[in-house]
């Protein structure tokens, strides 16, 4: 019997077969439920609605500072014609308002543009930064970063964020307006004028995506992110704010009925309604890359947060530990609990585990009723001392397993596991107890399964060491 025990000790074979892949709607279903979860948790929609309020009062001043600009070099009596093509996105209230105030802007404006921009143009930027912070406020919201700078420094960078705002728009009026008039006066051949209008186009989605990259980027406080300059959020942002713009802007105009409901105030309420939808589609392009950052490492026993979007945050985790003392020496329930494969004997919910390489396995278990697969890493393991684990990905699931001897007989095993729910069935599973109890009797299998064979059923004795922080 001990021979046969030695002789299993390496059977975890040099180039073990990867875990076979998950199908590709199984991977996105799970992505996209760890999106909305995060969505709620985060109140995505309410943040949004704050941003859009604050967006609201600095759009006019925004306006005036843009104008001011656009007159340091050309008529400012122009900003209406070239911002036309911009506007065509914009539903006709929310448009017609906006046009309004450039011309009250432009006919109150005058030679005074010039001569008084110092002064006004530092008011309105001051005025319009506020947009900007209230967006980084929900950034911080989004990444989980607590705010640790100071006024002086959130006003600078909101000001800074709002001046490469307004110049990005102003190259944008210039890529839409401006180069159409270019191209007719260079008199292209029709193959060369459809490539600079697709050229066109392009620059001016790069210039959105780099955009909100920067914002992504330098919005929320300092938390380690590492820069992109594309990312699957900002990405997914330029796609969704281009479909939505449109796609509102035909409901209102075709099937909306603002104007029956809200009369004179039709026009804000519209303009309203875009700037909450812009706002929605911003965050969720953040909420994206956030989960993108996101890694999970065990540290003592701890699941820990140390991705770059919400490092040294901990998750909130379902943590559960119990102990027991089971009549077998410490070496031999040490070596059970290195058989992985052999965990389904004992633990309730996992039925399937394979022994990938000496440090990689794959899972598949049963939370809840609800199925789930999963690659784990052994992020320690110290003979006749603790064993720990980690999942790399799909649900958060993290053990560690540690051995106390208490005489040459007798050993008392320690399992604290941490579990990160997923989903409504999961959640209320958690609240009514049920990790509790699924470790509890996961414990009291294992001290019934190595008592009645009276010795291990393999062993691996090499160390991992911990990872450092």
């Amino acid at each position: 019997m001990a021979e046969q025990v030695l002789e299993r000790q390496a059977t975890v074979p040099a180039r073990a077969e990867p875990p076979p892949k998950q199908p590709w709607w199984r991977k996105a279903w799970r992505y996209l439920r760890r999106l909305q979860e995060d969505m709620s948790n985060d109140n995505l929609t309410l943040v949004s609605a704050g941003v859009a309020f604050y967006w609201m009062l600095a759009l006019f001043p925004g306006i005036i500072a843009m104008v001011t600009v656009y007159a340091l070099f050309a008529d400012a009596g122009q900003a209406r014609e070239q911002l036309s093509p911009i506007l065509g996105a914009l539903p006709e209230d929310a448009r017609t308002l906006i046009t309004d105030q450039l011309d009250k802007t432009v006919d109150a404006g005058g030679g005074g543009l010039t001569f008084g921009l110092v002064a006004s143009l530092l008011a309105v930027l001051w005025a319009a930064s506020g947009g900007m912070q209230a967006l980084m406020t929900g950034l911080n919201i989004i990444y989980g970063a607590q705010e640790t700078r100071n006024f002086a420094q959130l006003r600078g960078i909101s000001l800074l964020l709002t001046i490469g705002a307004l110049i990005s728009a102003g190259v944008a009026i210039a890529l839409v307006a401006a180069f159409p008039v270019v191209l007719d006066r260079i008199g292209l051949d029709p193959v060369a004028a459809v490539g600079a209008q697709v050229v066109r186009w392009l620059i001016l989605l790069v210039l959105i995506g780099t955009g909100l990259s920067v914002m992504y980027r330098f919005g929320p406080a300092p938390h380690r992110a590492r820069w992109h300059w594309v990312t699957p959020g900002n990405v997914t942002a330029v796609g969704l704010w281009l479909l939505a713009s449109l796609g509102f802007s035909l409901y209102v105009s075709s099937f909306g009925s603002y104007n029956k409901t809200y009369g004179a105030l039709a026009a804000v309420i519209v303009l309203l309604m875009w700037l909450y939808l812009s706002a929605v589609v911003i965050l969720l392009g953040a909420e994206i890359d956030a989960i993108r950052e996101q890694t999970v490492l065990v540290k003592d026993g701890r699941v820990v947060e140390l991705g770059t979007a919400r490092e040294g945050v901990e998750r909130t985790m379902s943590t559960v530990t119990e102990s027991v003392d089971v009549a077998v020496p410490v070496r031999t329930a040490y070596n059970q609990w290195t058989q992985f494969e052999d965990f389904p004997q004992f633990m309730d919910g996992v039925e399937e585990i394979r022994q990938v390489t000496p440090e990689m396995t794959h899972w598949k278990v049963k939370i809840a009723g609800v199925e789930r697969e999963f690659d784990a890493r052994i992020t320690e393991q110290h003979p006749d001392e603790r064993v720990a684990w980690t999942s790399v990905d799909g649900p958060t699931h993290a053990g560690v397993v540690t051995f106390h001897r208490l005489d040459d007989s007798h050993t008392r095993v320690t399992v604290q596991m941490d579990l990160e729910p997923e989903g409504v069935a999961e959640t209320v599973g958690d609240k009514a107890g049920f990790v509790d109890r699924k470790v509890k009797g996961d414990v009291k299998r294992f001290k019934e399964f190595i008592e009645s064979r009276g010795g291990e059923t393999g062993a691996w004795r090499g160390d991992v060491a911990r990872p450092q922080p």
